[in-house]
């Protein structure tokens, strides 16, 4: 059996004795395909006849001679022919001699043993190693006389794979600790293992070629670190060299994030200079960035410094810092995150502002609750702090049903003052705007701010006893429930009383939401027979009771009894028996009817 790779030409040689010409036929089997090729006979090598012998013999007679030129233009020759085949299908190649003819119409089975009127085929050596390939591929193998067999392997292949070519590409290396400084780089290769897979790797103008050994296909990868574009180049496995896709991957290194920082003063001369600072970013990486600052006011030089970041997405950025309080604020940048470093890299840029603080003034969160729903004729304060230097004026705005009523408080010595709001003699929604806020260098800032809404309701919630006609029935000892209509917002508080209380207490339950799947309706629940009456009812807001529903009774069922009527019956007190103190009948005899009935 010899070995050749699909696609590969190879040449097989055929040793021929007889006379030519020579026809042959040589049967191909391919995969069980059945091929007859017929080897045409060779042109006959003619000798020309020696005139001197011819002539020598004179007594010779022209039938001879002319059988002896005929049969002198042909030649007993050995000869060696070669076949050519191209392998264009991986499988099993079986050629077999089958018959061959000479020019002497000689003709021969191969295989039999002898054939009558030829030649046999003995004079072949049957156990004769010949070389069926004439390239570096081929191996040599040993067949018989009319027989070679021959196993052609398909080529071996390889490519990345469509998992690693459908994703992101080009891959990023990275020293950074969240990221990758090497790729496994996922292969899929064909063929018989074990495989040496050749790829070059072109940086610039460097390039490197490496191969790498599989055992097996599965898992099969490059493990790569370099930075350049990895192309695969080829590929062996244990017969044959094979073919590799031309389709490249790329590996780059990404550079570190840098960042630019300059500082513009934002300045207001009705303020006395300097507010603030205009930072101007320009960065270089990728996107999106996270650029840390420290923020400290040099003024208080025992003060902690405030820990700020900034993110953005693009490579140039600005952003506004208008700090409250004046003083020498120093901005100190000391880490930049990208994409390709999300750990950071350490940066040094440090930015030192006068500023001359802008007045401001917002909701003091721990001066009280605002509450957001309030009744009519009810007043709320609103705790504030200011910040800057007094005395503050303040200008705030009332916002009801689309009109803006303007409130200026002036001489606000203290940093933290309440605005009194009230009492609301209109129901509806409100709204506080702090509107503007000017400090004791008459340094103004515009707010127009909401710090504040409130909902004025007009009154509270309606409450009665859905009372039956006759009151509430239940059974002796049985709890009672009232049940109880509401107009308005759940939940409802209510009061209500037993009249007739020795204690005259005043009893409280709260109507509210049911859980799921439990019934909608309200009610009260008593403890016993009596009358019940409705005393008040609230949520956030005073309620009011249904005059035509503010009473129901609970009754309880009478128990049934029964008893002897007395008519014909006697008293006996004097008798010792069982039966004294009991109503007697009189002796009556059989049969007779009692004249005696009960009563229900």
């Amino acid at each position: 059996t010899s070995i050749r790779s699909e696609s590969s030409t190879g040449f097989m040689e055929v040793v021929v004795e007889g006379y030519e010409p020579i026809d042959m036929n040589i049967v191909r089997l391919v995969n069980g395909h059945r091929e007859v090729i017929g080897l045409d006979g060779v042109q006959p090598r003619i000798t020309e006849l020696s005139t001197d012998a011819a002539s020598s013999d004179s007594a010779m007679n022209d039938a001879k001679r002319a059988e002896i030129e005929r049969w002198s233009r042909y030649r007993m020759r050995r000869s060696v022919y070669t076949l050519s085949d191209a392998f264009l299908r991986p499988g099993e190649y079986v050629y077999k001699l089958e018959s061959i003819r000479d020019a002497a119409n000689h003709s021969v089975i191969l295989g039999d043993a002898l054939s009558s009127g030829g030649h046999s085929a003995s004079n072949i050596d049957a156990g004769a190693k010949i070389s069926l390939f004439d390239s570096e591929k081929a191996v040599v193998g040993t067949v018989t006389p009319y027989m070679a067999c021959i196993q052609v392997h398909r080529r071996p292949t390889v490519s990345w794979t469509t998992s690693l070519l459908n994703g992101e590409l080009p891959l990023r290396l990275s020293d950074d600790k969240l990221r990758k400084s090497q790729y496994t780089l996922p292969l899929r290769v064909s063929g018989d293992g074990p495989w040496t897979v050749e790829y070059e790797i072109t940086n610039g103008a460097e390039s490197v070629r490496e191969s790498k050994a599989l055992s097996k296909a599965k898992d099969a990868a490059i493990e790569a670190s370099k930075p350049g574009v990895y192309h695969l180049v080829a590929v062996k496995d244990a017969h044959c060299s094979g073919v590799a896709e031309r389709v490249d991957v790329s590996l780059v290194k990404t550079p570190r994030p840098a960042v630019n920082v300059t500082s513009t003063p934002i300045t207001a001369h009705e303020c006395g200079g300097e507010i603030g600072a205009q930072i101007d970013l320009e960065l270089s990486g990728r996107p999106p960035f996270a650029i840390h600052y420290r923020e400290r006011n040099l003024r208080f030089p025992n003060s902690h410094p405030i820990a700020r970041v900034v993110r953005t997405q693009q490579q140039r950025h600005s952003f506004r810092i208008i700090p409250e309080l004046a003083g020498t604020y120093e901005f100190e940048f000391f880490t930049l995150e990208d994409d390709n470093y999300p750990s950071g890299q350490p940066i040094s840029a440090v930015i030192q502002q006068l500023i001359h603080a802008q007045p401001s003034v917002q909701l003091d969160k721990t001066g009280g609750y605002i509450p957001p729903v309030i009744c009519l004729g009810d007043s709320i304060e609103l705790p504030l702090k200011f910040k800057g230097q007094g005395p503050w004026q303040l200008t705030y705005n009332i916002v009801h049903e689309n009109r803006r009523n303007t409130v200026v408080v002036d001489g606000i010595k203290d940093d933290r003052y309440s605005i009194d709001l009230g009492p609301f003699d209109s129901p509806g929604q409100y709204s506080i705007e702090l509107a503007q806020v000017k400090d004791g260098n008459q340094c103004a800032r515009d707010l127009l701010e909401v710090v504040a809404k409130v909902k004025v309701r007009e009154g509270g919630p309606r409450v009665g006893f859905q009372c039956p006609d006759g009151g509430i029935r239940i059974l002796d000892g049985e709890p009672a429930r009232i049940p109880v209509q509401v107009h308005g917002d759940l939940p409802v508080e209510v009061n209500y009383r037993k009249i007739g209380d020795t204690q005259d207490r005043i009893l409280t339950t709260n109507l509210g939401h049911r859980s799921r799947g439990a019934s909608n309706d309200n009610y009260i629940a008593v403890s016993g027979p009596g009358e019940y009456e409705l005393v008040s009812a609230s949520d956030i807001c005073a309620g009011t009771i249904d005059p035509l529903g503010s009473r129901c009774t609970v009754k309880v069922e009478p128990k049934p009894h029964a008893w002897f009527t007395t008519n014909g019956l006697t008293y006996n007190e004097s008798s010792s028996s069982s039966q004294k103190h009991a109503w007697q009948l009189g002796s009556i005899c059989e049969g007779s009817a009692s004249p005696s009935a009960f009563e229900l």
